[in-house]
């Protein structure tokens, strides 16, 4: 599954789901958050970027954020 960082928003369920695809989308939403807490640069550029960890969608900005640290999934 590929997202485009053109893309308006993307769900955050939708792109755990892309890192994690063997995992229901809980736990796949759960493992993103974590790597998101224990990434420091990752989560320092995306707190700059306006993203709250309980927000359900990830502006496109925020998803290039995610690219570009952890790669593509």
């Amino acid at each position: 599954m590929s997202f485009s960082s053109r893309r308006p928003c993307c769900g955050k369920a939708e792109l755990a789901q892309a890192y994690f695809p063997e995992l229901s989308q809980e736990t796949a939403c759960r493992n993103l958050r974590r790597w998101i807490q224990l990434n420091k640069e990752l989560s320092t550029r995306l707190a700059e970027a306006g993203y709250l960890p309980r927000a359900h969608y990830l502006t496109s900005r925020q998803v290039s954020i995610i690219y570009d640290v952890l790669g593509e999934p």
